[in-house]
């Protein structure tokens, strides 16, 4: 479960990390194209934060 959970982890951080880049030259892409990766950076976004809800629990102790 653990291996699954972190290759899931990497997966996603490699995936958002290609939405983040394609987005930003947005003069080179369609209107569309752009707002399908936006949808999907978000999509992204959201699965790495209920992945790591751990971490962030962990930070409010503090």
């Amino acid at each position: 479960m653990k291996n699954k959970r972190f290759t899931a982890k990497i997966l996603i951080d490699i995936g958002m990390t290609i939405c983040l880049l394609l987005l930003m030259p947005y003069s080179l892409l369609s209107e569309t194209a752009h707002e399908w990766i936006g949808m999907a950076m978000r999509v992204l976004f959201i699965s790495h934060h209920i992945l790591n809800h751990k971490w962030v629990t962990s930070v409010r102790k503090i």
